[in-house]
């Protein structure tokens, strides 16, 4: 199999000197975030030669000094299409082959930058090696050996205005979190609760490259809905969402590639399912471990759990260390 060729292809690309396209990706934030960056952090390409190319500003997750962006070369609705192709394909939005749509986003790209010879690291490496961990046929020790974690920087939010604190927040439909009356009800009563005590800043788009739809939400005091705030287009959406997740006291939402994002930025979080479904546990696994070497709280909460939570949960004035002060009991200030 292809990811037997790995440890050869990697000492390839390290030995070689000529500029790194990667990508190009156009899959689901959540292994982008927490597999694919780490997966090329590990391989150690310096700045100047990795060269990502990615959608809605991600390449800021990257170290890297230079990108292409795919919205740039392709409409978000081609990428879409070509993600439901794929699905129904494949059965999955990971791109584990080389398609003919990645190979003619690369040479574009590299017509676009001016290159002439180049090297291609395209995500098929990453999925086929890294595939034994999701299977649960390996574990945490064996995937932070061909991975680099570290927290992701701060990122300013050009455009917005915001508040000087607030949460961050995100209900989207996913096969763990489908249209149902509970799942609106949940995500609108849990955005009001929090407005009660925070401004909220809802990171609702309206870019729709993968199956996610956002929860339609009323308008609501104390609460920002950042597709209201004129500044979003295919190119920035994750780059604002971001940035506005890097500096929110926290993220509320639904489980998925943005809580994994937020808690990428020590931002805490708190997440919802109704069912799990077919989604590895290896996920769950790997940001709770995270989560505990970055010190920030990172939980995930089924939907039906949460009458028993406020059964059971006291409530309790907790003290920070002296030098934070008293700590909120939702979000303390970032």
């Amino acid at each position: 199999m292809r990811k037997h060729c790995w440890p050869a292809y990697r000492a390839y690309l390290q030995r070689s000197k000529k500029p790194v396209l990667v990508g190009p990706f156009r899959g689901e934030v959540g292994f982008e975030a927490l597999y694919w960056v780490p997966f090329l952090r590990k391989l150690g390409l310096s700045r100047e030669r990795m060269i990502p190319v990615t959608r809605g500003g991600a390449h800021l997750w990257y170290p890297a000094n230079q990108h292409v962006e795919l919205f740039d070369l392709r409409d978000p609705r081609d990428v879409r299409v070509e993600n439901i192709y794929q699905h129904k394909q494949t059965g999955m939005l990971k791109q584990t082959h080389v398609s003919a749509f990645d190979k003619g986003v690369i040479k574009d790209a590299a017509a676009k930058l001016g290159l002439t010879s180049y090297d291609v690291l395209h995500p098929s490496w990453m999925y086929q090696t890294l595939e034994p961990f999701w299977q649960g046929d390996k574990g945490l020790t064996w995937l932070m050996e061909r991975t680099a974690y570290e927290p992701l920087p701060l990122i300013e939010a050009d455009g917005l205005t915001l508040p000087s604190e607030y949460v961050a927040v995100r209900f989207y439909y996913r096969h763990t979190f489908p249209v149902s009356d509970v799942t609106k009800a949940l995500a609108i009563a849990t955005i009001k609760t929090l407005a009660e005590r925070h401004q909220v800043v809802v990171l609702n788009g309206n870019v729709h490259a993968d199956e996610h739809a956002d929860v339609p939400l009323p308008d609501l005091p104390s609460v920002l809905q950042l597709k209201n705030l004129g500044a979003l287009t295919p190119q920035n959406n994750l780059a604002l969402q971001s940035a506005i997740l890097s500096k929110a006291l926290g993220f509320v939402g639904t489980y998925g590639g943005l809580a994994q994002l937020a808690m990428l930025y020590r931002r805490p979080t708190v997440s919802f399912f109704t069912d799990w479904g077919g989604t590895a546990l290896a996920h769950k696994h790997l940001a709770d471990a995270l989560a505990m070497s970055l010190g920030v709280a990172n939980h995930v909460l089924r939907v039906t759990d949460v009458p028993l939570l406020r059964e059971v949960l006291p409530a309790l004035a907790l003290e920070a260390a002296p030098s934070t002060g008293t700590v909120d009991p939702v979000f303390a200030s970032a």
